[in-house]
């Protein structure tokens, strides 16, 4: 109501930062264009998934709490749904090929996705 508005952006420069660090940007700018505050969030999930490429287990050394782990191959079907906090998953029954993976938290947010190649 008092003629601002609220930008929100992000930026994940994996050459300068540490590896899946991520920052979010918020910023209050009023109806003349000054700031009015602003906000930066530091995302860091520190979830490692090994090895990558890999054979027949991908192991997950995480600091933070997830509760699922995903695994879709190209055609995005699902060839693993755990709901565990395992640190190794059995890959052996999977052809050799290129996968994605989704960690997600206890409330299902995404935490981490990415790209897994077995030999």
């Amino acid at each position: 109501n008092d003629g601002g508005c609220i930008l929100a952006g992000s930026r994940h420069a994996p050459y300068i930062q540490t590896q899946d660090e991520a920052d979010l940007y918020v910023v209050k700018l009023t109806s003349d264009g000054t700031i009015a505050w602003e906000k930066e969030i530091t995302i860091n999930p520190k979830i490692n998934i090994y090895p990558n490429p890999g054979i027949n287990i991908i192991n997950i050394n995480s600091d933070t709490e997830y509760s699922n782990f995903s695994l879709f191959d190209i055609n995005g079907k699902t060839v693993i749904s755990e709901n565990t906090k395992a640190k190794t998953i059995n890959t052996s029954n999977l052809q050799n090929g290129i996968y994605v993976y989704r960690i997600t938290n206890i409330k299902g947010e995404v935490l981490k996705t990415g790209k897994w190649v077995k030999q």
